[in-house]
């Protein structure tokens, strides 16, 4: 038996609606499957839309890196979820194809810049051991200040999280991405 539940607008509660219709009209465009899941918990679903809402579209770095960050997440998550919608954003929002590429394949990618490898090197160093070190500490305050590096590691935490409670409650099969998750 699947976990996931499709609410229905005829179904909500007015404050699952309001929150509901809230992300329906906002940057989103769209109430994915998460926030379907979320919506299960009212206020969680509103403050967690918030906080990423914040993190995609606010921080300081700029949609390809913070794409790319993403990607990083849910390809260390295994989250097929998250790699359809955020494959599709990184390419968007300029992460060059070859750099998509190395990350599906769970490879480092020959970088174009040093602000990327400053980004892939502080999430997979995080994913992996739970903290970064000094030098990839360093370099991610130098690069972004130390608001910059807090607001990273926030997001790959966040994507973890997101990408958790997507297997939990079984998130449905988003189709398939331009460049697949090689897992």
């Amino acid at each position: 038996m699947s976990r996931f539940i499709n609410l229905q607008p005829e179904d909500m509660t007015p404050r699952q609606r309001e929150i509901h219709e809230g992300i329906a009209g906002g940057r989103r465009g769209e109430v994915a499957a998460l926030f379907q899941i979320l919506l299960q918990s009212p206020e969680l679903c509103a403050k967690m839309s918030q906080v990423g809402e914040f993190l995609r579209y606010d921080v300081v770095m700029p949609p390809r890196l913070t794409e790319l960050a993403i990607i990083v997440s849910a390809r260390h998550a295994k989250s097929k979820f998250e790699w359809f919608f955020h494959c599709r954003e990184a390419l968007k929002g300029g992460v060059p194809r070859h750099e998509v590429e190395a990350v599906a394949e769970g490879r480092r990618p020959d970088f174009v810049d040093d602000d990327a490898a400053t980004v892939y090197d502080f999430a997979v160093e995080l994913l992996e051991t739970g903290n970064v070190s000094e030098k990839v500490y360093a370099n991610a305050v130098a690069a972004f200040g130390v608001g910059g590096a807090v607001e990273l590691a926030a997001m790959v935490g966040n994507y973890q999280t997101i990408a958790g409670i997507l297997r939990i409650f079984d998130a449905p099969d988003p189709g398939k991405p331009e460049i697949p998750l090689q897992v």
